[in-house]
């Protein structure tokens, strides 16, 4: 076995090491493409590596075919790897074109001894250190050379383009871009005749690519895109992303977070983050908790949960990240779901046992001043009637209706809620006698002048009111009870009557 054999071996060996720590480095996260770049280069340099001991046409010929099951997906995998790394992976049908041109050649090499199509004629070469089969390619050939330049052409472009934008992209895109340089130095020199009694020198060309490669996978983390995905990850995240210094000044925000403020998408680098948001404070012991209230621009509001984490060293803060989750939705579910237990869902006011709660909280208050407050009880007149002649969608018209004349008629701190069936009850915080039964009155002389229309059908109907004043220190319970009474007092005299219940 002489030099050029074991230089081709050592390269092989090197090739295959490299496959098995980039199958056992790849992570979740990174380019299969670029695990099988070695496997490809550790066959082809093997079949270099046989058919160097090659002493028949045939078995020189078996190694080519070795050959061309490896060396013409190599342009393919490394742009595959190079798009995976700038997150541009193409969709599977164009990954299948892609490879097809290198599955024909495979195809028409193994089958060249019966269509003679690939090569004119094929010999083998066998000098003084090592054998070697010499082809004579037919146009056919040229063409699916061209194939793989035009493949690392769209490399080097793509490369270019894309890689170096992003400081963190830009020495792994050029180590590699180095390492794929020196095969194809060698394989120019060998299709255009220039290497030395047209021998084929490229798998030599593969020992400098390893070497580069072999340091961006020990020393850069090449194509483990976890790192990448992180900033991916952090750039096109759902939340707000904000990040500052110890001392809060602004360093980076992610795309969302310059999109809901504008002001971080300018050149405001280290600048105090309190006064590109006036939303924070100086310190980072003074920054919101729980939750921030902010006008969108169609002017409602948006909810954002506040997020703060330190960034430490060691024992040492550096920084802050401080992320603002959108809670939108979750706080109008919440909410709707707050006004479904508060309210009735027919009205659109106080179901009973909220209207009980508020009573009792402003009872309570109002024995702590010398204002009194009043409790109404409303009750429709007659209300079945309306159900059995009309019908119960007609009904729950007529209930609906007399809650928006009550909502007009009462000022806006008024409590008023329905109690059940056609009942409703108000409680009227400071206010004298005279204005209370002058309150009712204008409630009943207002809904019995109001004409009520169901289809064709056109109605009134009445109410009758019982009301009664707090004392000092009276439960909401004993104060229910005597506007129970005046308003049975109210039914009992004819409805369509405020009693007021001295």
């Amino acid at each position: 076995m002489n030099i050029y054999s074991i230089l081709l071996l050592l390269i092989a060996i090197t090739a295959f090491i490299m496959f098995v720590v980039s199958v056992q480095k790849r992570g979740a996260y990174s380019s299969p493409f670029f695990t099988y770049v070695f496997l490809a280069i550790t066959i082809y340099v093997a079949a270099f590596f046989f058919e160097s001991f090659a002493t028949s046409i045939d078995y020189g010929y078996a190694c080519v075919m070795m050959k061309y099951f490896s060396i013409q997906y190599i342009a393919p995998l490394v742009f595959l790897t190079i798009l995976d790394y700038l997150k541009r992976r193409p969709s599977t049908s164009i990954i299948v074109l892609l490879f097809l041109p290198a599955v024909a050649m495979t195809v028409l090499v193994a089958t060249w001894p019966l269509n003679g199509i690939y090569y004119e004629n094929v010999s083998l070469y066998i000098g003084e250190y090592f054998s070697q089969v010499q082809v004579k390619p037919s146009s056919l050939y040229y063409y699916f050379i061209a194939y793989q330049y035009i493949v690392y052409a769209l490399t080097f472009i793509v490369s270019f383009v894309f890689g170096f934008k992003n400081p963190a992209r830009r020495k792994n895109t050029l180590v590699v871009l180095l390492a794929i340089s020196f095969p194809i130095s060698f394989n120019v020199l060998y299709v255009l005749g220039l290497t030395p009694e047209n021998l084929d020198l490229t798998p030599y060309g593969m020992l400098g690519a390893l070497i580069l490669l072999g340091y961006s996978i020990s020393s850069l983390g090449a194509f483990d895109i976890l790192p990448l995905a992180r900033e991916v990850f952090l750039e096109y995240m759902d939340d707000l992303l904000i990040v500052t210094n110890k001392n809060l000044l602004f360093i980076y925000a992610n795309s969302v977070a310059k999109k809901k403020f504008p002001v971080l998408a300018g050149d405001c680098q280290e600048v105090p983050l309190y006064t590109l948001l006036p939303i924070f404070d100086t310190s980072p012991e003074s920054l919101p908790l729980s939750e921030i209230e902010l006008k969108r621009d169609g002017g409602d509001t948006m909810y954002l949960q506040f997020i703060q984490r330190s960034v430490m060293i060691g024992s040492k803060i550096v920084g802050n990240c401080i992320i603002l989750h959108d809670i939108t939705n979750e706080k109008s579910i919440i909410q709707k779901l707050q006004k479904r237990a508060d309210y009735d869902g027919l009205t659109q006011i106080y179901n009973r046992a909220t209207f009980e709660a508020l009573a009792i909280e402003a009872l309570s208050a109002g024995n702590n001043s010398h204002f009194h407050s009043s409790l109404f009880l409303i009750d429709i007149d007659h209300f079945k009637k309306v159900n059995d002649t009309y019908g119960h969608a007609c009904g729950d018209m007529v209930l609906k209706r007399v809650a928006d004349i009550l909502r007009d008629l009462l000022r806006r701190d008024d409590i008023f809620g329905r109690l059940g069936g056609e009942e409703f009850g108000i409680i009227i915080e400071n206010i004298e006698k005279s204005d209370t039964f002058r309150l009712a009155e204008k409630i009943r002389t207002v809904i019995a002048g109001t004409i009520l229309q169901y289809y064709d059908q056109s109605f009134s109907i009445t109410v009758s009111i019982g009301i009664k004043l707090s004392s000092p220190g009276q439960s909401y319970e004993s104060l229910f009870k005597q506007a129970d009474t005046a308003l049975y007092s109210a039914k009992k005299n004819g409805r369509n009557l405020t009693v007021l219940l001295e």
